[in-house]
């Protein structure tokens, strides 16, 4: 996994306040600047991931993580997720449309048209030497 935005010249913007509320934003700093990838167990570690298991354990994990939901009343279920929303951090579309006003500049600059065209050349982008 990994949020390598930042190796083409371009930013996590899009993804980024779901991911920052999800990890906080000091975690979502060491993914979002340096671009690199990590497994499952970080990812955990991160906050990302609720858990990680084997492939061959998969089925029983998803089971066992449904199973409690389907003895709640869905209303209050509902509730408790809109509450949860309110509580934590304001993903609105101010949020949102301040991220794609920072995609657009990044996809507009010199470092994106470089890290993207290396990219498709297969080849280190510029400011890697």
């Amino acid at each position: 996994m990994g949020l390598t935005e930042t190796r083409l010249g371009l930013i996590p913007a899009t993804i980024g306040p779901c991911v920052c509320a999800r990890m906080g934003e000091a975690r979502a700093r060491r993914v979002f600047m340096s671009g690199r990838r990590f497994g499952a167990a970080e990812a955990v570690d991160l906050g990302l991931l609720a858990r990680a298991v084997p492939a061959a354990d998969l089925d029983a994990a998803v089971e066992a993580e449904i199973v409690p939901y389907l003895d709640c009343a869905p209303q209050a279920v509902a509730q408790a997720k809109a509450l949860l929303r309110h509580l934590g951090p304001v993903i609105d579309e101010a949020t949102i449309a301040h991220t794609i006003r920072e995609l657009t500049t990044c996809w507009e600059g010199d470092e994106a048209v470089e890290g993207i065209g290396a990219f498709f050349a297969k080849r280190k982008p510029a400011w890697q030497g």
